[in-house]
Parts: C-alpha cells; sequence; structure tokens
C-alpha cells in the first residue's frame, strides 16, 4: 500500500466494478501472472496510446475482514471522519453565510437547506 500527496491509500488491489470495461475484458480470461495483449487507449487529455495489463492474482469475493481488508476498512473510517468533520463545519457555518442560489436551483432538494423565507 501507498499513501498520495492527499494522503488517500492507493492499492493494486481493485474491485471489478470499479475497473473500465476495456480493462475487464482485457484481464476476464487471464490467469494469475498473465499479461494482456496490447490494446489502443485514449487518456483524459486525448492522447492516444498502447496498454497491456499484467494480472497479479485473484482474490474470490468474501465478507470484509480485518486480516484481508484492513487497509480498505482504515481509509473507509479515514474518509468517513473527514466528511463527519465537513458537515460540522458547513453547518457552523451555513448560518452567518451568504450564498445566493440562481432562480433555476431554487426547486433543489439538496440546496433546500441554504435558502431562507
Amino acid at each position: 500500500m501507498v499513501l498520495n500527496q492527499g494522503g488517500e491509500t492507493r492499492t493494486t488491489l481493485i474491485p471489478v466494478d470499479q475497473l473500465e470495461a476495456s480493462v475487464f475484458q482485457a484481464i476476464d480470461t487471464l490467469q494469475p501472472g498473465e499479461y494482456s495483449k496490447p490494446a489502443q487507449f485514449t487518456d483524459r487529455t486525448g492522447e492516444v496510446g498502447l496498454r497491456f495489463n499484467y494480472l497479479k492474482s485473484r482474490i474470490a469475493p468474501h465478507k470484509a475482514n480485518l486480516d484481508e481488508d484492513f487497509s480498505k476498512i482504515k481509509e473507509a473510517a479515514r474518509q468517513d471522519k473527514v466528511n463527519r468533520k465537513l458537515n460540522t463545519w458547513f453547518e457552523s457555518k451555513r448560518a452567518n453565510t451568504y450564498i445566493d442560489i440562481a432562480d433555476d436551483f431554487q426547486n433543489c432538494d439538496e440546496l433546500k437547506v441554504w435558502i431562507t423565507k
């Protein structure tokens, strides 16, 4: 496991539902230790390149447990703590902060807490 600059954990363990469709198709038939065939792709900037994928291992679906999933559980707990702190901070600022909400968004359910009559 590696920490990136934002303090978030990065891992090579990627759940199947978070893979791009093209990556899933490329690794679906691979056995651990095998490489996919090179395939063309376009990155976020529009650059075209070739990539191949390496399947290091497969982990069967299982209930989360501390032995196998500690880093994921730790990250989820950290993210929950950050979210709760941010929500508390937003709530403390809402009463004293002026926010102009455009007429187009007056009926937005998520913004109704900011609209005062």
